[in-house]
């Protein structure tokens, strides 16, 4: 009688100890794919900025190719020294 209860409390305590351990080594591949999600998101959105700033570039250059604007090749600034007054 006495063997059939230790070994059924062997038996329990192996038990538990495996489920432990399970849950133990699901929580440690749990955190690790959120640390690939959390990755992987800010990846995504750097990806995202750039897929942006390239699109806006392609659209201006199709709008000054679709304009017919040419590039400067030389810049003249003027430059106002006497300062004027508008009276009525």
């Amino acid at each position: 009688m006495w063997v059939v209860l230790i070994s059924c409390v062997v038996g329990s305590l192996m038990l538990y100890l495996t489920q432990v351990n399970a849950i133990a080594s699901k929580g440690f591949a749990l955190r690790d794919l959120q640390n690939q999600i959390q990755t992987l998101q800010t990846e995504n959105e750097k990806l995202a900025v750039n897929v942006v700033e390239l699109k806006s570039m392609n659209e201006l250059n199709a709008r000054v190719a679709e304009l017919k604007m040419v590039p400067i090749t030389q810049v003249a600034y003027y430059k106002n020294t006497e300062q004027v007054v508008v009276r009525r």
